[in-house]
């Protein structure tokens, strides 16, 4: 058995740490250069000079190496050499495997060194030195803790920088970057006590062994002079570390009005995707809107004026999707009696405000017949033959060609009638004889029969979607090309004197046509805070290097528990705070979710209803099944909006935004409404019910939300009873100063250890029930949360095969 411990036992603490001071200062001196050269010269990341200092801090890696074995007390025997020769290989293929499979880079050399930094550090140097530490922490006293934090910030360091590089985010690297310097300006202190110590000691010895063998050659001030430039000599690192220190400041100090920029920036770019993806949304909703318009026509032989009224009625456009000008339908005929027929009921109806139009080319006549609703702008429409114009001709042939909604370039509106003129834009589909073939352009052009669409006033379309003001920034939309007469929207109301720090362009595809949504960025963007925040890093930065300047001279002397403590309080603040970004951002990105989801599904919920209460209106001679069937569309329709409100109400619940308001309600009187909305489902199911008021009872409360409470036990109530002789008990009386509100029934009941779970989110106590109608699990919860809102209390008692009580009070 080889034995190197007698050899590892002669090498001195003194030049151990002198190699650890060495390697922090090489790699000091590397990653500035390295910073230069990537932020100032935009140069490649690793420039020759940077190289030769990272590559020179690795012949120190085998003093650690044994140091670390030294000091842990392991022997070396012959199968132990083999790790001197396994572990570089070992290295190398982990180096190469990153170099060439996980880090693209341009050459061997950059994807060999790029992948060295940061698994060489992690691999060898922090172990080893945590090992060093550890074992001399009792020696080391209070350095002990610069090494520790020096080594976990080489970690913290190595790690982000291995990340940020991978993933192509140099950015991410400039932010972390500071770890680096922190970390070598830790370990260059840790280690200088370390060093000079033990050498002053040396060196002090030395000189009391001269001053006594030469005592009579060397007088007193010869000794003090020695003493003063030995002391000078060693008191010159805390210079150099101060200098240093200032540096590293001003770096991070750019680094941070570069985040500042760059943060402003994507927050620019942010709300500018954000502003398109409303428009592009919007304009699809229009899309749909046409498409139901094009569905009644077909749905139907003919469509009469009063019809297109009430359809245009239940779509709400104006409340749902404000902007729109209206929707209207262009009629084409061959027939001039049709056509005078027609003219004659516009002139009927007052409408017609124009002077008819002529038959075109192709032998039809056009005219818008249809548009609603009626307003003074829009009468200025009926009658006008839009096939007459070139850029409305434009579109109505290429939705014609292709059986799709089609945009029109910029025009002016007929509708255009007081001295502020938008710019406008028209959406158009067409509308073929019910029945007929429509596959081809030929088909399509001979039972086309008219276009719906939709006319918009750019200015109003805009500002029905971005209701927000666009403070320090300027929107300006171009139809096709960027030029004045393609303008369609112009967000500035005066003129900048300032220039745009960001700018934008978005292009997107709208129904044939390309707009170009220009984004301009003005310096307000970038808060004032931002930059005084920067200053007050510089001045702190600048504070805490004559701080560390003084704590190096005096080293032995300072509480170092102290520091680590401040250092890993602020270490953690910045996790913590980390921490809470992290669950805003996810709580917001939930909250988003909820939103968006439930405004997708409550959109067609909206037509299913409509569609499926014209159908009950309109179809009179169909059999009792066909009646069934649409009433289960429009009840499951029903259903599941009131789950999308669920939904709504749960997340406004969760963030606290339900609000209240109150007023003073006769509760007799709502109870008998409550009751009446639900007799048709209690006659359907043969269910008795009674309600127990003996006088006047005045709330103050919400109304809405106190219907809401009572549909929703009510129904509950409904549902649990799957018997013949079915009863529910209303009773509301008044008691200590609270008014009591009970619902009882004779239904299923439910266990009693279910009742501590009863009002939790989403929890259905017969989850088979909940299955057959349908139910969320949030109408108690929500009932529940609205109770204490109004600052009340609900409870329930229950016993299975027996029915339930549902009891709630309130403040009168």
């Amino acid at each position: 058995m080889l034995k190197l411990k007698k050899s590892l036992t002669r090498s001195t603490t003194p030049i151990m740490y002198s190699m650890i001071g060495m390697f922090a200062a090489l790699s000091f001196i590397a990653q500035m250069i390295w910073t230069y050269n990537e932020i100032y010269l935009k140069a490649d990341p690793y420039p020759s000079l940077a190289d030769a200092f990272y590559l020179a801090r690795y012949p120190f890696l085998l003093i650690f190496f044994l140091e670390y074995l030294h000091v842990t007390r392991i022997s070396i025997t012959k199968n132990d050499i083999a790790l001197f020769v396994i572990l570089p290989i070992s290295i190398l293929a982990i180096v190469l495997f990153f170099g060439f499979e996980v880090i693209p880079h341009k050459n061997i050399f950059e994807g060999i060194l790029g992948s060295m930094y940061p698994i060489v550090d992690t691999v060898i140097i922090i172990p080893a030195s945590f090992g060093v530490v550890l074992s001399h922490r009792r020696r080391l006293g209070s350095a002990s803790l610069l090494l520790f934090f020096g080594i976990a910030t080489l970690f913290v360091a190595d790690v982000a920088f291995f990340y940020a590089q991978n993933l192509g985010s140099y950015y991410t690297g400039y932010i972390w970057e500071s770890f680096f310097y922190f970390s070598y300006i830790f370990l260059i202190f840790g280690t200088y006590n370390q060093v000079v110590s033990p050498i002053t000691k040396i060196q002090t010895d030395y000189l009391t062994k001269k001053k006594t063998e030469l005592s009579s050659m060397i007088n007193d001030s010869s000794n003090k002079l020695s003493l003063y430039n030995e002391r000078v000599k060693v008191d010159l690192l805390p210079w150099i570390v101060l200098s240093i220190s200032i540096v590293s400041v001003i770096i991070m100090w750019n680094l941070y009005n570069d985040y500042v920029y760059t943060s402003a920036q994507a927050e620019f770019e942010k709300d500018a995707y954000r502003i398109v993806d409303k428009i592009e949304k919007r304009m699809a909703h229009y899309g749909e809107v046409l498409q139901a318009a094009r569905g009644l026509f077909a749905a139907s032989k003919t469509v009469e004026r009063e019809e297109w009224r009430q359809f245009i009625e239940t779509q709400k456009i104006q409340e749902r999707f404000p902007g729109i000008q209206g929707v209207g339908f262009q009629k084409r005929t061959p027939d001039a009696k049709v056509f005078l027929k027609d003219m004659d009921e516009l002139r009927m109806f007052g409408l017609l405000n124009r002077e008819p139009p002529i038959i075109n080319q192709d032998g039809y006549y056009r005219y818008i017949f249809y548009l609603e609703p009626v307003n003074e702008r829009n009468k200025q429409a009926y009658g006008y033959d839009m096939f007459s114009e070139p850029i409305r001709r434009d579109a109505i042939e290429r939705s014609r060609d292709r059986d799709a909604p089609a945009l029109s370039g910029r025009v002016t509106l007929v509708q255009e009638i007081t001295e502020k003129k938008q710019a406008g834009f028209l959406l158009y589909l067409p509308v073929y004889e019910n029945g007929k073939p429509h596959n081809t352009t030929e088909e399509r052009n001979t039972y086309l029969i008219g276009n719906v669409y939709e006319p918009f006033r750019a200015g109003d379309f805009i500002e029905g979607i971005i209701t927000e003001k666009l403070n320090d920034m300027d929107l300006h939309i171009f139809d096709n090309i960027v030029s004045d007469e393609t303008e369609l929207y112009d967000s500035g109301s005066l003129e900048r004197s300032d220039k745009p720090i960001f700018t934008k362009n978005i292009f997107i595809n709208n129904y044939g046509r390309t707009w170009i949504l220009s984004f301009n960025g003005y310096s307000g963007l970038i808060s004032p805070i931002n930059y005084m925040v920067a200053n007050i890093i510089l001045v702190m930065g600048l504070m805490f290097s004559v701080f560390l300047f003084f704590i190096s001279k005096n080293i032995r002397n300072t509480n170092r528990e102290k520091h680590e403590k401040e250092i890993e309080s602020k270490v953690t603040e910045v996790k913590h705070r980390s921490e809470i970004e992290n669950l805003e951002q996810i709580s917001k990105l939930k909250t988003e979710f909820i939103s968006m989801v439930s405004h997708e599904l409550k959109t067609p919920l909206v037509s299913i209803q409509g569609y499926a209460e014209m159908l009950d209106m309109e179809l009179k001679n169909i059999s009792e099944e066909q009646k069934e069937e649409i009433y289960e569309i429009h009840k499951n329709a029903v259903l599941l909006n009131t789950i999308i409100n669920d939904l709504l109400d749960t997340q406004k619940l969760d963030l606290h935004k339900i609000e209240i308001f109150k007023s003073q309600i006769n509760i007799n009187e709502l109870i008998k409404n409550v009751i009446t909305s639900f007799t048709p489902s209690l006659d359907k199911k043969s269910i008795l019910y009674e309600t127990l008021i003996y006088e006047k009872i005045i709330l103050h409360c919400d109304e809405s939300r106190l219907v809401q409470i009572l549909n929703n036990l009510i129904k509950n109530a409904i549902e649990s009873i799957n018997h013949n002789n079915g009863m529910i008990t209303i009773s509301v009386k008044k008691e200590s100063g609270k008014i009591l509100f009970s619902i009882k029934d004779n239904g299923i009941g439910m266990p009693k250890e279910q009742l501590a779970n009863l009002f939790k989110k989403f929890y259905q106590s017969d989850t088979s029930l909940a299955r057959k109608k349908g139910g969320s699990g949030l109408g108690l919860y929500i009932s529940n949360e609205l109770v204490r809102l109004h600052d009340g209390n609900m409870w329930a008692e229950s016993e299975l095969g027996k029915g339930s009580t549902f009891y709630f009070e309130m403040p009168q």
